[in-house]
């Protein structure tokens, strides 16, 4: 895994976060694809232990704020203490999001293309195109069969409004800068749902947070307010279809109220935590199973649903828990972390070349004269033939001298 002891100490902890993360989301669309909702299941199959289960396995919607808050720490909250040093550079930073959400993104599109073409439905070409640049609910819909593409779009959308922002407070190409902030302002409020935003900018303030002093008690706090707000939130999503709902409301808040405030517990907890997690150590062994787990949730992430929808087109729900069904419960995970781990050894752990190649791009196309620019291979025009300070890729700058690109 190529992990350096420093990497590997300092973010164990959050690359755990990750993988188990990406894995809740899994754990719940295989539930889900595999079993009728608990109460259509017969009585002698609604026991304890299966109300346990299927409770648990219906915590994907937070393991996606997870995420939210995660990507808000770990990607805005780095471009923020660059940007207060400095030292933040947009052409770095798109190239670094482009690479990370295109390698996996664009062939978990086509994945889904593929399976919603098996199932003899027609697909509009600017759909699948807009799927693969973040305009998923914004102007095209979500591809069906690729349900978890939605918060895809959220994550380029913020992406977008981070640089776009970062890059107006540094003056940098502020003509270009400001429209961009502006048009991604204006769809992560008004389009989407604006309160994915204030999850991701809770995470980025996090990582902006140093603690020193009462380390134990904001451990604490924060780990109250995840539990609480996690069990809130899901015992007022409950309330919706049972008559607890009629008691909550006249006695305590409105259930949608509740399930608010839940929400804002929960973010909140998360927020708190992940200044702590950074830092925090973990034996050798479990931080290389979290690099593992963490390295390929993405691929996880976009690529089990089209699979598992696949399946279901052959294996349809179960209607009772037995040997059978959970045996086609396993077989259908099996295959989903088999296709997880092909697009992992295919496209995401290439993640970092692709960066590199499009760096190099980045790189010529920013030089204050971009042509005529000279690729040196071999023989190059204009410079003598076999000059050894030739690199691969050269640019001619205003003064005739050779600029080089660095290597990212």
């Amino acid at each position: 895994m190529g992990q350096s002891a420093d990497r590997l100490k300092h973010s164990a902890w959050l690359d755990w976060v990750r993988g188990t993360a990406a894995l809740v989301v899994f754990a719940a669309h295989l539930r889900t694809f595999s079993f009728v909702v608990y109460g259509s299941l017969p009585a002698e199959d609604q026991t304890l232990l299966n109300a346990v289960w299927f409770a648990v396995t219906r915590f994907g919607h937070d393991a996606v704020v997870i995420f939210f808050v995660l990507s808000g720490f770990l990607v805005g909250g780095s471009a923020l203490d660059l940007a207060r040093s400095g030292r933040f550079d947009v052409s770095r930073y798109a190239t670094a999001r482009i690479a990370r959400i295109g390698i996996v993104c664009v062939p978990a599109v086509m994945l889904g293309w593929a399976v919603f073409t098996y199932s003899g439905e027609t697909l509009p070409l600017a759909t699948v195109l807009g799927n693969m640049v973040g305009l998923q609910t914004v102007a095209v819909p979500v591809i069906e069969v690729n349900g978890p593409l939605w918060s895809l779009s959220y994550e380029i959308w913020f992406y977008v409004l981070c640089g776009a922002a970062l890059s107006v407070t540094s003056r940098s190409l502020p003509y270009v800068a400001i429209p961009v902030a502006l048009v991604s302002l204006y769809v992560l409020t008004y389009v989407l749902n604006a309160t994915y935003l204030i999850y991701w900018l809770a995470g980025a303030a996090a990582f902006l947070w140093r603690p020193r002093r009462f380390q134990a008690y904001f451990l604490l706090v924060a780990t109250f307010l995840m539990t609480a707000g996690l069990g809130l939130h899901h015992v007022a999503r409950s309330t919706y279809t049972t008559a607890m709902h009629t008691a909550l409301a006249s006695q305590v808040a409105p259930v949608s109220t509740i399930d608010a405030v839940s929400q804002w517990m929960f973010v909140g907890g998360a927020a708190l935590l992940m200044p702590f997690l950074r830092n925090l150590g973990m034996p050798r062994g479990l931080a290389h199973v979290g690099y593992g787990l963490a390295a390929f949730s993405y691929s996880l992430y976009l690529s089990h649903y089209p699979v598992l929808w696949f399946m279901g087109t052959f294996l349809p729900q179960a209607s009772d828990v037995s040997w059978r069904s959970m045996a086609e419960m396993a077989f259908r995970g099996a295959v989903c972390l088999s296709v997880a781990l092909l697009f992992y050894w295919l496209f995401e752990r290439r993640t970092s070349q692709l960066r590199e190649v499009l760096s190099r791009v980045s790189w010529i196309w920013t030089q204050e004269r971009i042509a005529p620019f000279v690729f040196a291979r071999g023989r190059n025009a204009g410079f003598p033939s076999g000059d050894p300070s030739l690199s691969a890729y050269s640019v001619e700058t205003k003064d005739g001298t050779r600029a080089q690109p660095p290597h990212f």
